[in-house]
């Protein structure tokens, strides 16, 4: 039984939600953390991750697609989020503009377009974060239920690079509930702008992506 929607926006710090008593407040975006300038070294030192699910060639596109992030964000969007989305052949991105705290690809029409020709497990979704921040609890919920997506990393305004892929044995289900069970543990829909709360959440499911069947990896 699903608790709550999510919908598809990747956000720098909380979860996103809609339709139900208070839910709302959940996507109440924080003002406080310092957006990091882009500096051309740092769209340089992007590292690739080696992904057990993509070949080499897929983790070189997988970089690139990081760097291009950047430098988007920083020629287009004043550093703030930006996302490209693209099929696991890495042919030519999807660029989605978003603000400070989040970008929210279901906006685009092209985004809704591709999923329409794509399979299920099939696109990549690569964003930066414009602090130093991982993977926020909307990413991982939307990373979770969107069955198109198959790959969703971070690159944070700095160069590292956080990235999470469903394998074979995902279980939807059993992440879903995980997700659930932390909304519970962690009071989230008590507690909505509680940064601590969001930020612990998301560090206990990243623990625990295993046992789902998500492979999470960073840079080193």
């Amino acid at each position: 039984m699903q608790k709550f929607p999510i919908q598809a926006v990747l956000a720098d710090d909380i979860i996103g939600v809609e339709g139900g008593k208070n839910l709302e407040q959940l996507s109440q975006a924080r003002k406080k953390d310092h957006v990091f300038e882009i500096t051309n070294a740092a769209i340089e030192r992007v590292p690739v991750v080696e992904t057990p699910l993509f070949s080499d060639l897929q983790n070189n596109f997988l970089a690139s697609l990081h760097r291009e992030v950047l430098r988007i964000a920083k020629l287009e969007n004043a550093g703030k989020e930006v996302a490209l989305v693209t099929t696991i052949s890495f042919g030519r991105p999807i660029k989605v503009l978003g603000d400070e705290h989040s970008v929210n690809i279901e906006q685009s029409s092209q985004v809704n377009a591709l999923k329409m020709n794509a399979y299920m497990g099939e696109l990549v979704v690569a964003h930066n974060h414009p602090t130093t921040r991982n993977f926020s609890f909307s990413d991982i919920g939307v990373f979770v239920i969107d069955e198109y997506i198959a790959t969703l990393s971070v690159v944070t305004n700095q160069g590292q690079v956080y990235v999470m892929q469903k394998s074979d044995d995902f279980h939807y289900d059993e992440a879903r509930q995980l997700i659930n069970a932390l909304v519970d543990q962690y009071e989230l829909l008590d507690y909505p702008e509680d940064e601590a709360r969001q930020e612990a959440a998301a560090k206990e499911f990243l623990k625990k992506t295993r046992k789902v069947g998500i492979w999470y990896g960073t840079s080193k």
